[in-house]
C-alpha cells in the first residue's frame, strides 16, 4: 500500500482529445481494512483541440 502513486494518462475525448500527462493517486483516508478514500491529482502536458 503506497501513499502515492503515478500512472501515465494517454488519450480522451471531448476536450481532451489526444491528451498527455500524469495522474497521482493518494490514498487520503482508511476506514478499516474495506472502504477508503482516494484523491486524485491530473496534471496534462499536452492537449489537442479537435478541429
Amino acid at each position: 500500500m503506497n501513499k502515492t502513486r503515478d500512472i501515465s494518462v494517454v488519450g480522451g475525448t471531448g476536450d481532451f482529445f489526444m491528451s498527455r500527462g500524469v495522474a497521482t493517486l493518494m490514498t487520503d483516508a482508511f476506514e478499516g481494512e474495506v472502504y477508503f478514500r482516494l484523491r486524485v491529482d491530473i496534471n496534462l502536458y499536452e492537449c489537442w483541440e479537435k478541429a
